[in-house]
């Protein structure tokens, strides 16, 4: 342990010798590049995805509200929590959308038909310039 404390010791040293930023601001700065953007996607089924690829899991309740607030979509049961993904469903006038997380797209919100995909265009514009609010920011995963 006295060894590596040493050695992180000069290692931090040189750095600052050389004018090169401390590790926790260097960390900081690279979490401020990951955003909420997100992006659209043809998913396998032929229908339109909307991903967001750097939210954490905690984030999909608060897109659920979002989609409930905004456009009146409701939750059909509880989401489905696993130790890789959460899934969820909501539902409008027939049309079904699928919500969830999952540890290769991140966020997202899929249709699973064409009237599906075209809200989920819809939402997906709405979702853009909400998820760039600073009161978004802590649901980045770092």
């Amino acid at each position: 342990m006295h060894v590596l404390r040493g050695s992180l010791r000069s290692h931090f040293r040189a750095n600052r010798a050389q004018d090169k930023p401390p590790l926790p601001w260097a960390l900081h700065v690279m979490s401020m590049l990951k955003d909420l953007s997100g992006k659209k996607y043809t998913a396998a089924n032929g229908q339109q995805t909307y991903e967001v690829f750097y939210a954490s899991a905690s984030l999909v309740p608060v897109i659920g509200d979002l989609i409930q607030e905004h456009f009146g979509f409701l939750p059909i049961s509880k989401p489905v929590i696993g130790l890789d993904e959460v899934v969820a469903e909501m539902e409008k006038d027939g049309v079904k959308l699928g919500l969830g997380w999952d540890n290769w797209s991140g966020a997202y919100v899929m249709g699973f038909c064409s009237e599906d995909s075209n809200w989920v265009n819809k939402i997906s514009h709405f979702l853009d310039d909400e998820l760039e609010k600073p009161k978004y920011r802590k649901y980045v995963n770092m």
